[in-house]
């Protein structure tokens, strides 16, 4: 992470609301969860586009940081969860 210290009127309403808005677009976080994916066609730190027409103010580039495989004992069998985490990135 890097560290910036800033000096900025508080009278500069604009300046401190692209700067709280670069930080809170910064902290989305997207967490999915699908059964029979193959967690091997995606790679760790690279950038994917999530486009959700429902939820619209969600919709951008991320960056995929952690991808883990569950399998579940469902019976006699397994079932395999591919569990993929995204977070928002900062340049768009």
């Amino acid at each position: 992470t890097i560290n910036q210290i800033m000096n900025i009127s508080n009278n500069d309403q604009n300046v401190i609301n692209n700067i709280s808005y670069s930080v809170e677009s910064a902290n989305v976080t997207i967490t999915i969860v699908k059964n029979d994916l193959d967690a091997s066609l995606f790679t760790l730190n690279k950038e994917y586009i999530i486009n959700d027409p429902v939820h619209d103010s969600y919709a951008g580039h991320y960056i995929l940081l952690q991808v883990k495989q569950l399998f579940i004992k469902q019976n006699e069998n397994f079932i395999m969860s591919t569990v993929l985490k995204f977070k928002k990135s900062t340049k768009e």
